[in-house]
C-alpha cells in the first residue's frame, strides 16, 4: 500500500509540479513588470506602429524570423492598455519555461533538473526582457527554435536525421531568426550526451560557416534598470498629460537633465514654474529647452519636441518629434505619429494630417483616436485640448536661428503676449543664464510677481546702482530686502563659501547666481553667442557705493563677490 502510494504521489508530481512551476514564474513576472517595471513595456509600444492591413503584414514574410516577428509586434501594440503589457510578457514567459522543461527532460531524463534549467532559462530571458529595445519577438523566436528541437529529437540516427537536423536549421531561421541558435546549441549538446561526435563537430563547424544573425534578440544579457524605468515613467506620464505626476516624479529624482527637463516643463504647464524653479537642482538653461544634435539621446529629442509642442513653436516641434522617431529603437512608433498628425492639423496641412490618420487607422489601439482627430467634434475633449494648442501658433514666419532659443521665445511672445508658458520659459531662461539686462527687459511686473523675479531684480538694481526711488518704484516686498541683507551678511561673514549659505538660503536665486547653475553653453542663445560667459557681477565693484534706507541696515555692506568668488564658465 505504501509503494502504491508512493508512485500517484510522483506521478501526480510529475503530472502537476511543471504546470505549478510554470504558473509561479508567470504570476512572479507579471507582479514585476507591473508594479517595477511597468513603463519599459509602455515604452515599447511607444516606439512601435503595427498596422492591420495585408500589405504590411506580408512584408514580415521576407525577412528572417518572420514568424516571431509578426507574433511579438502583434501582441506588443497592446501592451499600451494598463496591465495587458505584464501579462503579455508574463504569458510568454511561462510558454518558453513549458518549452525548456519539455527539451531538457527529453534531455537528462529527469523532471527534477530539467525544472531547474528551465528555471534559469526563463529568468535569464526575463531580465533580457528589461532592456528598453528588447522586443518580444526575440522571447518568442527563442520558444520558437527550442521546440523545432523537439521534432529533430523523435527522428531516428542516421544520415536522414542529419539532413533534417539541417532543413530544421533553415526553417527555424526563416521563421524564428537566432531562435536557429538555440536550436543548434541543444542539438550539438543531444549528440554530444548521445556520443554522436561526429555529427556533434558537423552541427557545430555549420554554426560557424553559416553565421545566423542574433535578429530579433538586441542583447544576450541585461538587468533591470531602476534609472531608466524612472525616466520612461517621467516620459510616458508626460505622453499622457499627466503634469502633476510628471513635476511629482521628476523632483523625486533630483539629478540630470531629464529630471530638471520634466520638473520645469511639469510645473510650467500647472503655471507654477517661478514659485519652484530652484526648488529642484537645475543645469543651467538647458534644463528647460535642450538644444538637440545627431549625438542626442532620442529621449531627450522627442522631450524637447514635447516642450516646443506646449510653447506653441510647431516647426520646432515638428523637427524634434521627426529626429526622436529616427533615432527611436525601431525608427516608428504610434507616438510620434500622433504628435505629427496633431501638428499637421494646426498646420492646416489636410494632406499630411490625412497621411498619418490614415496609418493610425489601420492600428488597433489607436484607431479611434485618429478616427476623433478625422471627425473634429468640437464637444471631444481632445478636440477642444488641441485647439486650445492651435491658439498658440504664430501668425507671422521668423527667421532665426535654432540656437536662439531667448529670441524664439520673445517671438512666440510678440506674436500672442498670452501665451503664458512662454513667458515662465522666457523669464527662466533669462535667470538660469544670469542674464540679468535681458530679464529686466522681459520682465513684465503686471503678469504676476514671484519672489525669484524680486531676489533678481534686486541683483540687477544693485548691479547698476540704482537709486532709492528706483528701488521703492521697483514693488519689492520688505521681508525680500531684509532677507537679502541677511544673505549678504552671512556672504561676507563665512568666507565666501557655499555650504554656510545652502542650508538657508540655497533655493534662492542670490545662491543660484553665485554657487550654482555652471553648465552654461556659449552656443546658448544668439545674445551669448562666442563670449565668455561669467556673472555679470564680474566687473561689478562692491556694494558700498549704493546705500539706501531700504537696503542699507546700519554698518551693513551688500556685496557682490568678484570673479574670484565664481567659477569661470565657457
Amino acid at each position: 500500500m505504501g509503494l502504491r502510494r508512493k508512485i500517484l504521489k510522483e506521478k501526480y508530481r510529475d503530472r502537476y509540479a511543471p504546470w505549478v512551476a510554470a504558473l509561479c514564474v508567470g504570476l512572479a513576472a507579471f507582479a514585476f513588470f507591473f508594479f517595477f517595471y511597468p513603463y519599459h513595456l509602455q515604452h515599447k509600444e511607444q516606439t512601435l506602429l503595427f498596422l492591420h492591413n495585408p500589405d504590411y503584414v506580408f512584408s514580415y514574410v521576407g525577412r528572417p524570423g518572420w514568424v516571431a516577428c509578426l507574433l511579438g509586434d502583434f501582441c506588443t501594440q497592446y501592451y499600451w492598455y494598463i496591465g495587458a503589457g505584464p501579462t503579455i510578457v508574463a504569458l510568454w514567459l511561462m510558454v518558453v519555461w513549458l518549452v525548456a522543461w519539455v527539451v531538457f527532460k527529453r534531455l537528462m531524463a529527469s523532471s527534477d533538473w530539467a525544472m531547474i534549467v528551465a528555471t534559469f532559462v526563463a529568468l535569464w530571458e526575463w531580465l533580457r526582457e528589461c532592456a528598453f529595445d528588447y522586443p518580444l519577438s526575440a522571447t518568442i523566436a527563442l520558444a520558437g527554435g527550442m521546440s523545432l528541437f523537439l521534432i529533430f529529437a523523435a527522428l531516428k540516427d542516421g544520415y536522414a536525421r542529419t539532413i533534417a537536423g539541417i532543413a530544421l536549421l533553415a526553417f527555424a531561421y526563416w521563421c524564428f531568426a537566432y531562435g536557429a541558435w538555440a536550436l543548434l546549441v541543444l542539438i550539438v549538446i543531444s549528440l554530444l550526451l548521445r556520443k554522436r561526435w561526429t555529427y556533434a563537430i558537423g552541427f557545430a563547424l555549420l554554426g560557424v560557416i553559416i553565421p545566423f544573425k542574433s535578429y530579433p534578440a538586441t542583447n544576450f544579457w541585461s538587468w533591470p534598470n531602476l534609472t531608466r524605468e524612472r525616466a520612461m515613467a517621467i516620459d510616458t506620464e508626460a505622453y499622457w498629460g499627466h503634469w502633476h505626476n510628471v513635476a511629482r516624479m521628476a523632483n523625486e529624482g533630483k539629478s540630470g537633465y531629464l529630471d530638471a527637463f520634466y520638473y520645469n516643463l511639469g510645473q510650467g504647464m500647472r503655471g507654477h514654474l517661478a514659485d519652484s524653479l530652484l526648488h529642484h537642482p537645475q543645469e543651467g538653461p538647458y534644463a528647460l529647452l535642450p538644444m538637440t544634435d545627431r549625438n542626442s539621446n532620442y529621449l531627450y529629442t522627442a522631450a524637447a519636441g514635447e516642450a516646443w509642442y506646449r510653447l506653441g513653436d510647431f516647426t520646432f516641434a515638428e523637427h524634434s518629434t521627426i529626429l526622436g522617431m529616427i533615432f527611436s529603437p525601431r525608427s516608428e512608433g504610434t507616438r510620434y505619429i500622433k504628435r505629427l498628425a496633431e501638428i499637421a492639423i494646426i498646420n492646416g496641412d489636410s494632406a499630411l494630417a490625412d497621411k498619418y490618420l490614415t496609418m493610425l487607422e489601420a492600428t488597433a489601439v489607436h484607431s479611434g483616436w485618429a478616427k476623433r482627430m478625422r471627425a473634429q467634434d468640437p464637444k471631444d475633449p481632445a478636440i477642444k485640448q488641441l485647439r486650445e494648442i492651435a491658439k498658440l501658433k504664430p501668425t507671422q514666419d521668423t527667421l532665426r536661428f535654432s540656437s536662439d532659443i531667448p529670441g524664439t521665445l520673445r517671438a512666440l511672445l510678440r506674436d500672442n503676449p498670452d501665451n503664458d508658458l512662454a513667458y515662465q520659459y522666457l523669464m527662466s531662461v533669462d535667470l538660469l543664464s544670469r542674464d540679468l539686462k535681458s530679464f529686466e527687459t522681459d520682465y513684465k511686473p503686471q503678469r504676476g510677481r514671484a519672489r525669484i523675479y524680486d531676489e533678481a531684480m534686486l541683483i540687477s538694481l544693485l548691479l547698476r546702482n540704482a537709486t532709492e526711488e528706483e528701488l521703492q518704484a521697483s514693488g519689492i516686498p520688505e521681508a525680500t530686502i531684509d532677507d537679502f541683507v541677511q544673505y549678504t551678511r552671512l556672504f561676507n561673514a563665512s568666507g565666501r563659501q557655499s555650504h554656510v549659505l545652502k542650508q538657508r538660503f540655497g533655493n534662492t536665486y542670490w545662491y543660484y547666481y553665485h554657487f550654482s547653475g555652471n553648465n552654461l553653453s556659449k552656443n546658448w542663445g544668439s545674445n551669448l553667442e562666442g563670449r565668455r560667459h561669467k556673472p555679470a557681477s564680474d566687473s561689478i565693484p562692491a556694494a558700498d557705493t549704493l546705500r539706501t534706507k531700504a537696503l542699507m541696515r546700519p554698518k551693513a555692506q551688500i556685496i557682490i563677490p568678484d570673479s574670484s568668488t565664481t567659477n569661470e564658465i565657457y
